[in-house]
């Protein structure tokens, strides 16, 4: 090119600088204003998205249940898919982790929070925003470990590795996780080989959700993995 971008100078004249060196370089590509803020928005909202998925897993860790309820959408078309159940509705997201999983801070959920350990590590981000800048479609590769008590005082521990799949919308200007699910890879005890151990799904004590989760995979030496739970997403 005979000039770089990097070469124009702020001032008055810098409009007339774009338009010369564009007309100097017609194969750089041409674009609105509004394009490029859309294209600056819609970067922005895979940051803000990513950043989401990151404080789900930290919020849960620390039975921090309300506010990560509050990241959640409020509309009827919710949809929040646990391993044991799927919850529907706006308040889905409110049964889930309020009223069935406990807060920290509910006298009523001491038993619930005591004990239990639950670490979800968000790997290997497909995330798609969408063309109009208004939705995002976002997959993880999720290792983790879980420990629950048995109410003797005692605990177990499990390796527990997942696929976890949210869609976002943005809602009066704030980004919401308007639909997510867990689609499990194993579980299994920490001491066990977790090719030949049963596979663990844990369920809350309190458990409201609207309707059992889908079958889902399991491991066995003779299973093959599906390549579709979920779909990875594609730009749209």
């Amino acid at each position: 090119m005979a000039e770089s971008i990097n070469t124009i100078k702020a001032g008055e004249d810098k409009e007339d600088e774009v338009k010369d060196l564009f007309a100097a370089n017609p194969e750089l590509p041409k674009r609105s204003q509004a394009e490029m803020s859309l294209e600056f928005e819609r970067l922005r909202a895979a940051r803000i998205c990513e950043n989401l998925a990151g404080q789900t897993s930290y919020l849960y860790t620390a039975s921090r249940m309300r506010e990560l309820a509050a990241l959640f959408s409020t509309g009827e078309d919710t949809v929040i898919t646990m391993p044991y159940g799927v919850y529907r509705g706006a308040d889905a997201a409110e049964r889930c982790f309020v009223k069935d999983l406990g807060d920290r801070d509910d006298p009523d959920h001491v038993q619930d929070v005591t004990g239990r350990m639950v670490i979800r590590d968000f790997c290997t981000p497909i995330v798609e925003v969408a063309a109009d800048g208004k939705t995002a479609k976002c997959l993880w590769t999720v290792p983790g470990l879980e420990a629950h008590p048995d109410g003797a005082g005692n605990a177990q521990g499990y390796w527990s590795w997942c696929k976890i799949a949210m869609d976002f919308r943005l809602e009066d200007g704030t980004w919401r996780i308007w639909h997510y699910g867990q689609y499990m890879y194993f579980a299994s005890e920490y001491e066990q080989d977790w090719s030949a151990a049963p596979s663990f799904i844990f369920a809350p004590r309190n458990n409201s959700s609207d309707s059992p989760s889908p079958v889902q995979y399991s491991y066995t030496p003779t299973a093959i993995y599906p390549d579709s739970e979920p779909e990875p997403p594609l730009p749209y």
